[in-house]
């Protein structure tokens, strides 16, 4: 089955756009439905496994059986049926929900812990949606992030999809499959044996393999025995323990290695990888994990329940996340340099400032002082609250500094009030009261003027772009601008920008020429456009790349539920060029957007090669998204044309 061969072809009322991805038995599609005008994720199975013997009676039993499950965290399943597609042949398919903001695999590449209060609230969600299965007489058998897909939306729900695939394909591997697949691990094996190399998202559903994914395979699939409801339990405990973490809990270099450490190793204790998850929740985790079903919670919605509790606490920092520690270590105590870091950052104005955000901490954090464009955005950085070993207290800061602040605040608030009745005086002395009112109405930022062409090849400084801020210096000059990242919290977006540029007009397009010259794989960089500072947060919309070949159109929105945390618009993947600089180029007409990597056009939506944010951001500023930590990038151009 060729790909590109089905995309702009017709499935009955379906149009197939462009390819999301595929497994051992089928590949996934966009669609679009023109008479309902609603996009669907079209599911077509591979011809090899529709042409086993009794498939297709199976196949429409099982697409039944999937439809009937209707839950928030269910893909639903509209339709199903078979097309003619001529030299293709007749191909089954599956019409389901799209769900547009990608899977929670991408959301763990970075190999990074999530926030631990959304980490426990999918973990909850999901095991609802299992539990609405179990009673149905359905096990998943094939629980794992590629299988969770996060909708567009700010709330960002997380959503479970392929039911019963790993069913169908399990029940019709052919009896020459059986006999051919590997023998299973046991305890005479040495551990990573290398007799079949596979990473940690290898799919076992080819024939001659194990059903699932073998980093989240329970120790009772992998012998072959019976499965049920606690078999689902705990994959979704690898799950969580590797939202938790940033990983799995087991890893290894090869497959067999891996199922050897599902059946007789005992998954680590949570909290030696992340000593800020709490002793309850690396509890709970444990119990998912253990190798015996009847030791694991004994029903999904007996785990949704635990989990459930842990969201009810009156605190939102009842977990502290571990984006609340200072280059690894926790804040126990919030110390005097830590508490007065935004202000000092704001009294040193003589640089262009950068814009950095974090993904949400469950601490509070304090407000801006200054207007958003001049100041150094540090989310998360005064909590007040520290974590023990069973559990959470408050402490209070200390007198003297408590003393301190508030002496600042009733001095500025005295100045600012002296100032006011002084203007209040000249204004009322000079003209009626008029003329006071038109000054309250005037006296706000003014519409900032539109940005005009430019190419900047960095010979200087003349666009004012971020000289420094906190963990990250800069050079620039010869032709380029160098950036470093030092050691920065987890999930800490950069967003230096060039402060002499105006505001963006509603059709521009945006080049950079740009190298990671030190770092990992999984540091981000890109264009960010659309800029707009907001509180502690940004909104902005952001095209982005890693050094794995990994591309990704992202969506800031500093009032979402987690607004450090991007929405993922589209992804997908390009040919990466090590040791050498990458162009990446935007293109926004209005609220469409299309890009380019090396000249070569991103299938945001073949035929058309875009995406659009109806009702999303206008205006705002141009700049750079990096990540670290202990980063070098290096951009020689950068140029905003106008059509």
């Amino acid at each position: 089955m060729d790909s590109d061969a089905l995309i702009g072809q017709r499935l009955g009322a379906y149009l197939i756009q462009r390819k999301l991805g595929e497994g051992a038995m089928a590949r996934v599609y966009k669609a679009y439905h023109s008479r309902l005008r609603r996009d669907v994720a079209i599911k077509i199975i591979r011809p090899e496994v529709a042409a086993r013997p009794g498939f297709a009676a199976r196949f429409e039993r099982e697409a039944q059986l999937i439809a009937s499950l209707e839950h928030p965290h269910i893909v639903a399943v509209y339709d199903f049926g078979e097309a003619d597609l001529g030299r293709l042949g007749t191909i089954p398919y599956l019409v389901m929900q799209y769900v547009g903001g990608g899977t929670l695999r991408d959301l763990l590449r970075n190999r990074r812990p999530l926030d631990q209060k959304l980490a426990i609230r999918y973990a909850r969600d999901l095991a609802r949606a299992l539990h609405l299965a179990h009673e149905r007489g359905i096990v998943h058998r094939d629980v794992k992030p590629q299988n969770m897909l996060l909708s567009s939306g700010p709330q960002r729900e997380i959503l479970l999809s392929d039911f019963g695939i790993a069913k169908l394909l399990d029940r019709h591997a052919s009896p020459a499959a059986q006999r051919d697949r590997p023998p299973l691990p046991d305890e005479s094996e040495e551990e990573g044996e290398p007799t079949q190399p596979e990473l940690e998202h290898l799919q076992l559903t080819s024939a001659g393999e194990l059903i699932g994914t073998a980093a989240y395979m329970a120790p009772e699939q992998i012998k072959r025995l019976p499965v049920d409801a606690r078999t689902d339990i705990y994959a979704l405990g690898v799950v969580l323990f590797q939202m938790l973490t940033g990983h799995p809990p087991f890893e290894a270099d090869s497959a067999v290695g891996l199922l050897y450490q599902h059946v007789y190793r005992a998954a680590p204790d949570a909290r030696t990888i992340n000593p800020a998850v709490s002793e309850q929740l690396a509890r709970m985790t444990a119990r998912a994990l253990a190798k015996t079903p009847d030791e694991r919670f004994q029903s999904a919605a007996e785990l949704a329940q635990a989990l459930d509790l842990l969201l009810s606490r009156e605190s939102e920092a009842i977990y502290p996340s571990p984006r609340d520690q200072d280059s690894g270590r926790m804040l126990a105590q919030p110390s005097r340099a830590s508490v007065l870091e935004l202000a000092a950052a704001q009294e040193d104005s003589s640089s262009a400032p950068a814009l950095i955000t974090t993904a949400p901490s469950h601490t509070e954090t304090p407000p801006a002082a200054t207007s958003a464009l001049t100041s150094v955005l540090r989310p998360g950085r005064a909590s007040t609250r520290a974590s023990t070993g069973t559990g959470t207290h408050s402490q209070t800061l200390p007198a003297s500094l408590r003393r301190q602040i508030w002496e600042r605040r009733w001095l500025s608030f005295a100045l600012g009030g002296l100032v006011l009745l002084l203007l209040i005086a000249t204004t009322l002395m000079q003209g009626p009261l008029s003329s006071w009112l038109r000054f309250l109405n005037t006296s706000g930022p003014t519409s900032e003027a539109v940005a005009r062409p430019f190419t900047d090849t960095f010979q200087n400084n003349q666009q004012r772009w971020t000289e420094s801020a906190p963990a990250l210096s800069t050079a620039i000059g010869n032709g380029q601008y160098l950036i470093t990242i030092d050691r920065t919290p987890p999930a800490t977006y950069y967003f230096p920008y060039p402060q002499a540029v105006g505001s963006l007009p509603a059709s521009f397009t945006l080049q950079a020429q740009m190298q990671r010259l030190a770092g990992e794989e999984e540091n981000w960089y890109g264009i960010a456009f659309r800029l707009h500072p907001e509180g502690n947060y940004v909104s902005c919309y952001a095209l982005v790349i890693d050094g794995a070949g990994h591309y990704a159109l992202w969506k800031f929105d500093a009032h979402a539920v987690q607004p450090g945390t991007p929405l993922v618009l589209v992804s997908g993947t390009y040919p990466p060029r090590p040791h050498a600089p990458d162009t990446l180029e935007v293109s926004v007409r209005g609220d469409t957007f299309t890009a380019r990597i090396n000249a070569v056009p991103l299938d945001f939506n073949a035929p058309t090669h875009s995406v659009s944010d109806r009702g999303g951001y206008s205006g705002g500023k141009a700049g750079l998204l990096l990540t670290g930590p202990n980063a070098r990038f290096s951009i020689t151009r950068f140029s905003l044309t106008v059509p």
